[in-house]
């Protein structure tokens, strides 16, 4: 299960000394239609498993799950939050969009499609809809992940909006589990670096 491959990467990267967190992708199936456990509580005893804090783990669900049964997804959804999870809204703006489900659901974070994203530089329309979706969720004090970066204008143009945090090719792309490692130790060393330039200096 991909909870559970997720969960125990983030364990690992833990005791090699990385201080992360991972967003895991769960099906509207998943969470709500599990026969045997309730999807909150293969969470719980996964976090409890594996011994990671549940503030480290981000769900991610899509707009279409707030679709279904409102009783059930919200019991699901108050579950995880009580965990410690934070609830990521991912692919906003491509389905139903609306703002009955963030102000009544216990949404954390909006993660803004990658499609309003690629055509963002040269598109009104798109930094528009951006522009609009950030003061929304600046509004309901929500943080916002941009998808899809792939240039350092793009990102550039989503901080000045006020976007917390970037995802795609512009940083990375998706990588095995050693090579992302690697990389970990790369970058730590060169912020070791950094460090040390800036105290002689």
């Amino acid at each position: 299960m991909v909870l559970n491959q997720a969960v125990a990467d983030l364990a690992k990267l833990n005791q090699l000394g990385f201080k992360l967190s991972v967003a895991i992708n769960v099906s509207t199936r998943q969470c709500i239609n599990n026969q045997t456990y309730r999807f909150e509580q293969l969470l719980a005893a996964t976090i409890k498993k594996y011994q990671v804090a549940a503030t480290d783990i981000h769900i991610e669900i899509t707009e279409s799950m707030l679709m279904t049964d409102d009783d059930i997804n919200m019991r699901t959804l108050t579950a995880i939050r009580s965990l410690g999870c934070q609830i990521y809204m991912d692919d906003f703006g491509t389905g139903y969009s609306s703002l009955s489900y963030l102000k009544r659901f216990p949404i954390n974070v909006i993660k803004i499609d990658r499609s309003f994203i690629e055509n963002s530089t040269n598109s009104h329309a798109d930094k528009n809809l951006i522009a609009a979706i950030v003061s929304m969720g600046k509004s309901l004090e929500m943080k916002l992940v941009a998808e899809g970066i792939e240039t350092i204008e793009q990102w550039q143009y989503l901080q000045q909006l006020g976007c917390n945090f970037a995802q795609g090719y512009l940083l990375s792309k998706p990588l095995p589990f050693d090579t992302l490692v690697d990389l970990l130790n790369q970058t730590q060393q060169q912020s070791l670096l950094l460090h040390t330039d800036v105290a002689m200096a």
